[in-house]
């Protein structure tokens, strides 16, 4: 429900206005809506509240990628690591944006490089386990998922992909009657 999301969001600025997640919010909203010009105006908005927010420059590079522009990019991805050299949910953002577009190339290349900025960036390897779920590599993604449950214990996302896995690793075999 984005409209749901932006109007909490919408709300939530009300009450502060000097808040960077709440754009950021309504931002990936559009993002899911390819709506790239409001995406891109939302992002500007909480860089307006913190020029220096290194989730508003990723979020922003994700847009410029979507919208194939590689220069733009490119810059927002320097800015961001110029903040943050170690900065890995940069390459997660850029992940999940690939994924939701199933761009599963890309989306399996930037997760595995905000996993070798930060092997213990939990969200990461759950969008990599799920990413695999969904490309049939369920052996591959059983161990990504348990890797990252291991590191957070109250994940439920995580617990329940694991739970999937084990609901599809059950028999389901008919007997035969004689």
């Amino acid at each position: 429900d984005f409209e749901g999301a932006r109007t909490r969001a919408a709300r939530a600025l009300a009450v502060n206005p000097n808040l960077v997640g709440p754009h950021l919010t309504i931002a990936r909203t559009y993002e899911f809506e390819e709506a790239y010009p409001e995406m891109q105006k939302e992002v500007a908005a909480a860089r307006s509240v913190n020029p220096r927010s290194t989730e508003a420059l990723a979020v922003l590079a994700a847009c410029h990628w979507l919208r194939g522009d590689r220069s733009r990019h490119d810059a927002a991805v320097r800015r961001c690591l110029g903040i943050d050299p170690t900065f890995a949910r940069l390459y997660w953002i850029l992940g999940e944006s690939a994924s939701h577009h199933r761009r599963v190339d890309d989306a399996e290349r930037f997760l595995r490089q905000a996993l070798s900025m930060n092997p213990e960036l939990d969200l990461a390897q759950t969008s990599l386990g799920n990413l695999y779920m969904r490309e049939g590599r369920e052996e591959e993604a059983r161990e990504r998922l348990e890797r990252a449950f291991d590191m957070d214990r109250y994940n439920y996302r995580t617990l329940n992909f694991i739970k999937l896995l084990d609901y599809l690793d059950r028999d389901f075999s008919v007997p035969v009657s004689p």
